[in-house]
């Protein structure tokens, strides 16, 4: 027996059903659910901002999926947040995605840099996680890629 070909076939049969899950996840469960962009990107510090003497426009939509408490709800911040870049053409150059960081009635904002800027991610794997401005290439091809998930 060729094990080369039984771990092709393996592969196989996991990777072809893990795909197709998450391309039909996507579409039924439409990652456009975040909203109310023109109030996130004003409360997180977003809009044009120059980099490198490069004007980018960083928009900033919520996901409200999880029950409040009164306290988070009163103060309107999602559970969920979605950070574009997009050139002043409009051309989507990055998509990231990340859970506000808010201590009591305090919200932590985007902070920018001439060739960064830093969102702070409460999830408590990326406090302070920095993207360099303009983005890359990189930030540019995962834009564009399906999510796994869409949270």
């Amino acid at each position: 027996m060729n094990w080369k070909r039984v771990l092709r076939q393996c592969l196989m049969a996991v990777g072809i059903p893990y795909i197709a899950f998450v391309l039909l996840f996507n579409y039924f469960y439409s990652l456009n659910n975040y909203e109310s962009c023109e109030k996130y990107t004003a409360k997180l510090n977003g809009g044009v901002h120059v980099f490198q003497g490069k004007p980018l426009n960083v928009s900033i939509c919520g996901l409200d999926r999880l029950p409040h408490d009164q306290t988070r709800s009163f103060y309107s911040v999602p559970d969920r947040a979605r950070i574009r870049v997009f050139s002043m053409d409009g051309e989507l150059l990055a998509e990231r995605y990340f859970e506000p960081l808010w201590e009591s009635r305090w919200l932590h904002k985007l902070e920018y840099g001439d060739d960064y800027l830093i969102y702070n991610d409460g999830d408590g794997s990326g406090f302070g996680t920095r993207m360099a401005m303009p983005p890359t290439t990189w930030d540019w091809i995962r834009a564009r890629l399906p999510r796994p998930w869409p949270f």
